[in-house]
């Protein structure tokens, strides 16, 4: 694998370039998907009230989800805490209904966040490292499986909650996730909440790794920018990323059918391999670039390590292209590179983005 620590280079392009980059998107990329994984995805009420708690007088979660035959979990949660006040827990509790099995729940990796700040997503994003625990459910048994404390709420310019969590499973169970004051005031029954905003989901999607490897002859993109290898990603229902980059989703609301997306993609793990060949008689570097919408993109990025950038419009004076990683030098006549990253759509901005691979000379 050819990691790569990920810096903090960005500038600012036109709206005519992004515009031209569309023009000249390359032929789709395709996508595998690991279908022993389930992606829980919490989004719904965006905005948290009181009467949301699984403590409050009528007890809700705000998802539930049954989980069988899968043994890799991804947890995303991300709302807004504005209609808030005082300290809160944002809690998950799962329940094993074997009345002979275990259930064992590994964590591999978790990140957490809770902030007055439009770019909590990226906190957490950047918290989301290997951070080992486990538990284990007897036959019929319910516990937490993770508390965190909420005491940043009510701040009417924004306040957020954002949580990662990767897990390994071995059985089925049944998880369930809430805001609420106090969890040992939390009942083994509470309810679904009304579905009032179809533009905001929670539920599941039985995939969350979108895997692509791929190999770029970088010689043809020596002409120009805009020979540049450019792939639309992130955004399904638009078309910019082809068939393969739909996840089928179930809103835990009852009555309700599967969709073809999450706005944006929000969440969801993009594995990139790719492989630069030099089939020049020049020595060249590659170039490798996220490039924002006209309406934003909060776009995160690991391989050595973990960075996001929420990227902006054209019409304001923010970034809207990064330069996440650019290539050491690729000797000519067929030598090539090959590159490992995860890209994730963080919960900000839900049009989708280019990825632009452009060749310079060395």
């Amino acid at each position: 694998m050819a990691k790569f620590d990920i810096p903090g280079n960005y500038d600012k392009v036109s709206n005519a370039y992004f515009n031209d980059a569309w023009d000249h998107l390359s032929t789709h990329i395709t996508y595998s998907k690991n279908n022993n994984e389930i992606f829980v995805y919490s989004n719904y009420p965006e905005y948290l009230e009181n009467s949301h708690r699984g403590d409050a007088s009528t007890p809700h979660y705000i998802n539930k989800v049954d989980v069988s035959g899968k043994t890799k979990m991804l947890i995303y949660a991300t709302h807004h805490l504005e209609y808030l006040s005082g300290s809160y827990y944002f809690a998950i509790r799962v329940f094993n209904p074997s009345s002979t099995k275990s259930v064992q729940f590994t964590k591999a990796r978790e990140g957490f966040s809770n902030s007055n700040s439009w770019f909590n997503p990226g906190y957490a994003w950047e918290d989301f490292n290997n951070k080992y625990d486990s538990l284990t459910l007897g036959p019929n048994e319910t516990n937490w499986l993770v508390t965190k404390a909420v005491p940043t709420t009510g701040n009417s310019s924004g306040s957020f909650l954002d949580y990662f969590g990767e897990f390994e499973v071995n059985n089925p169970f049944t998880i369930a996730i809430y805001i609420c004051k106090n969890i040992n005031n939390v009942p083994g029954i509470t309810y679904e909440l009304d579905w009032d905003n179809h533009n905001t989901y929670s539920g599941f999607a039985n995939n969350y790794s979108l895997n692509c490897t791929k190999t770029l002859d970088m010689a043809d993109a020596l002409v120009s920018y805009e020979k540049s290898f450019f792939f639309g990603i992130s955004n399904p229902y638009e078309g910019l990323g082809g068939n393969s980059e739909k996840v089928t989703f179930y809103p835990n609301q009852s009555g309700y059918g599967a969709v073809n997306e999450n706005i944006g993609n929000y969440g969801l793990q993009y594995n990139f391999r790719f492989t630069f060949k030099n089939t020049s008689n020049k020595p060249v570097k590659v170039k490798c670039y996220i490039i924002s919408n006209t309406r934003s993109h909060f776009a995160g990025i690991a391989s050595l390590n973990r960075a996001s950038k929420f990227l902006s419009s054209e019409n304001s004076s923010d970034p809207n292209r990064w330069n996440f990683h650019t290539t050491n030098t690729i000797a000519p006549s067929g030598n090539s590179v090959t590159i490992d990253f995860t890209y994730c759509h963080l919960a900000l901005g839900s049009r989708g983005a280019i990825l632009q691979f452009e060749a310079v000379e060395a």
